[in-house]
């Protein structure tokens, strides 16, 4: 009950947080959201020539996950988003609203 009450908070807090930006981007997409697997390989493992392996250990997330994260297969939840915010110090935010977008893009 705790988990799942943790979970609606954060949800709520997204939207808020990120209710203008979606709004605009939305509004000025040429092209569909890149899922967020990609943007993590893309702009911060690849950069940093960083591993599955290494960005495992740092962040206590299983190989796995992340693997399946960067081909696709799954998306961020709120242990991933916030495992990255910590590695790469930004905002957990940041992670969910890219997989929101993402998510709501697809199921329209």
């Amino acid at each position: 009950a705790n988990r799942l009450s943790w979970s609606k908070t954060w949800i709520r807090e997204t939207h808020d947080v990120c209710q203008n930006e979606r709004v605009i981007m939305e509004r000025e997409r040429t092209r569909p959201p890149t899922h967020p697997g990609k943007i993590l390989q893309r702009q911060y493992l690849d950069p940093l020539h960083m591993t599955v392996e290494q960005l495992s250990q740092d962040t206590g997330v299983a190989v796995e996950e992340w693997q399946k994260l960067l081909v696709g297969d799954v998306g961020l939840n709120i242990q991933t988003a916030v495992a990255l915010a910590q590695r790469f110090q930004t905002t957990w935010q940041l992670w969910a609203n890219l997989q929101k977008s993402y998510d709501d893009f697809y199921t329209q």
